[in-house]
């Protein structure tokens, strides 16, 4: 049993050794490691090849640029082991990730995804996210993990999937927040899960990533791909449907307040229109909702409302 290790590349020769060393020194060494270098402009790609020549276990693709999702795909097709997982550049996994996931493996023959917990870095904090420790051969409940536990979630670098799971299955290239359905589509597909509340992944946090920057279209993918997976939830897990609206309302008030604090640009005023009308097309679901938030509803009616007042109280809910 072989996983195959995609890390796509591009542009952070900075931080690139520490994640691919933490692959190379895991205390399993049963596995491949894909460097998709994504049309780097820095010496990342150089830094691949000198890799490649000294660890046999390493191959490296370059490709032109196409973006994370471009390049998480071209690892997919090139991928030998029986099981395939993520590792994005600037993050890095515990040196006994492997080990334990080929004991659960011994223990489940049969196991399909298994999903571990991860650590968020934010500056000199280390915070741990919840966990759950299982095995389940239950779909719906398989899928309800993502929305229930932060230490499961919708994200790809958390989970060790087996490569047929990928055959109809690949991550939507031009777009952000690109996990969402495919980690939805997995986990739908497998026939059985085993999860632990142990750190596998430490996922390095820019501190001021949700100001960092100012607004512009794809950020709005954070509603567009939630409200892709409500449809999805609606058809194949109704009972789901609760969750589902829950992650599109905070999809919303996430992305209203991202809006609402960037810089003026060609764009602001466009997609805080276009969010109202999505907002309200949604808005009897959200409202109906047994399982939503009546302070995320006032939070969201604020938001339409008045979205001034809406950007200073979110930014106090931030401690920013």
């Amino acid at each position: 049993m072989l996983i195959s290790v995609i890390i796509p590349v591009y542009n952070v020769e900075s931080t690139l050794k520490r994640a691919v060393l933490s692959v190379l020194e895991q205390t399993n060494q049963n596995f491949e490691i894909i460097l998709v270098d994504d049309g780097s402009t820095d010496r990342s790609g150089i830094f691949c090849d000198e890799l490649a020549k000294d660890e046999a276990r390493v191959s490296v693709i370059h490709k032109q640029n196409g973006g994370l999702s471009s390049a998480r795909n071209a690892g997919i097709e090139s991928a030998k082991g029986d099981f395939i997982s993520f590792l994005d550049s600037d993050d890095y996994f515990d040196l006994s990730l492997f080990d334990k996931f080929f004991d659960s493996l011994n223990q489940h023959p049969d196991l399909e995804i298994y999903m571990f917990n991860l650590q968020r870095i934010v500056g000199n904090a280390a915070i741990t996210q919840e966990g759950i420790s299982g095995v389940s051969e239950d779909k719906g409940h398989n899928v309800s993990l993502l929305f229930d536990y932060s230490g499961v979630n919708f994200f790809a670098w958390n989970k060790i999937a087996a490569r047929r799971l990928f055959e109809t299955v690949r991550f939507p290239e031009g777009k952000l927040y690109e996990d969402t359905m495919p980690s939805y589509m997995i986990t739908k597909l497998a026939d059985k899960v085993v999860t632990t509340a142990d750190v596998g992944i430490y996922y390095i946090q820019n501190e001021g990533s949700i100001v960092a920057s100012s607004f512009n279209p794809k950020q709005y993918d954070n509603v567009t791909e939630r409200i892709r997976l409500l449809k999805e939830i609606e058809q194949d897990f109704p009972h789901l449907k609760g969750r589902a609206l829950n992650r599109v309302l905070d999809g919303f008030l996430s992305t209203g307040y991202k809006i609402t604090s960037s810089k003026k640009n060609a764009f602001t005023d466009d997609y805080y229109k276009i969010l109202k009308v999505d907002s309200r097309a949604h808005m009897s679901l959200l409202k109906d909702n047994l399982e939503r938030s009546k302070l995320k509803i006032l939070a969201l009616q604020l938001l339409l409302f008045n979205k001034k007042l809406y950007k200073r109280l979110y930014k106090t809910y931030l401690g920013k």
